[in-house]
């Protein structure tokens, strides 16, 4: 048995798509993934995507404008932004009471996985 690895990116994750389906995962991004991946002969037997996940913080305003909605309007361009872009998802880190609402009310929810960091 001789296993080839190569990077998959652009067009090529295609030959992903049909595994990450049947296990419910989302596809990737082709402009902002690629995957590393193991072929017998011509059978994909496995792969390990990067995917570039965006992280939308820290969420700053100036004191004296706060509670003037500034911090609502800045979340609502950059979630417009996020789906413009066709982002997979996307990370906030909500170190605020306040903060935590607007990624609620904007339908984010908390991760109750373990997330590591290198």
């Amino acid at each position: 048995m001789t296993v080839e690895y190569r990077w998959l990116q652009g067009p090529d994750l295609e030959q992903l798509e049909p595994i990450l389906a049947r296990f419910g995962w989302a596809s990737l991004n082709p402009n902002t993934s690629r995957a590393i991946a193991a072929f017998e002969d011509d059978r994909l037997v496995g792969f390990l995507p990067l995917q570039l996940f965006p992280h939308c913080e820290p969420l700053y305003v100036d004191p004296g404008f706060r509670g003037t909605g500034v911090a609502e309007r800045l979340a609502d361009i950059m979630y417009a932004f996020m789906v413009e872009i066709k982002a997979r998802g996307f990370i906030c880190v909500a170190d605020s009471p306040h903060a935590e609402r607007i990624c609620i009310e904007r339908g984010m929810h908390k991760v109750e996985s373990p997330v590591y960091i290198a």
